[in-house]
């Protein structure tokens, strides 16, 4: 196993990120000036992003993804905050539903990433399986791989929650 793989399996890379969650579960109105900071950590993120996101940094240990780390969170969380407060907090909508569904569903869609990604990537190679062809066949392969990432990890996760929830109600 290479240092690469042993980063995904170090689960304490995301805890920064997980303590962010707990933060805007607690603090979910969009304009509160508790989250004041959190715009501006946001916008530190997005400038370390659009400044290093294609060039890499060069402090972080081999195999370590530049979009999870500490400087790359804080965006997501304004992203986050920005959709609670514009969607709607009830609708008839399939789709809204559906995304309400994926929200209830976050954490565990997380904790399915951890086991879901280290095996896709021993079991695929990737990315050296795209290596030696044209350009628009890998972009191709890489929007089909993304689309079933998305796919399986969300199905995996709500799956997963509905198997914890039985496990929860069983005990009690």
């Amino acid at each position: 196993l290479g240092t690469d793989t042993y980063y995904d399996f170090l689960c304490t890379r995301f805890l920064f990120m997980v303590t962010l969650g707990f933060w805007l579960h607690d603090n979910m109105t969009f304009l509160s000036k508790d989250n004041k900071w959190l715009y501006i950590a946001g916008l530190i993120s997005i400038i370390y992003l659009f400044v290093f996101g294609n060039g890499g940094f060069p402090f972080f240990i081999s195999g370590m993804n530049n979009f999870q780390n500490v400087l790359a969170s804080f965006y997501t969380a304004i992203l986050v905050l920005l959709l609670i407060f514009i969607l709607p907090q009830k609708s008839e909508s399939y789709f809204a539903n559906a995304l309400k569904k994926i929200g209830q569903s976050s954490y565990h869609i997380f904790l399915f990433q951890f086991l879901y990604f280290p095996i896709i990537r021993y079991v695929t190679h990737y990315p050296v399986f795209l290596k030696g062809h044209p350009f628009l066949a890998q972009l191709g392969v890489l929007a089909m791989y993304t689309c079933c990432n998305i796919i399986v990890c969300v199905a995996g996760g709500i799956l997963f929650m509905k198997l914890d929830q039985i496990f929860v109600n069983s005990k009690e």
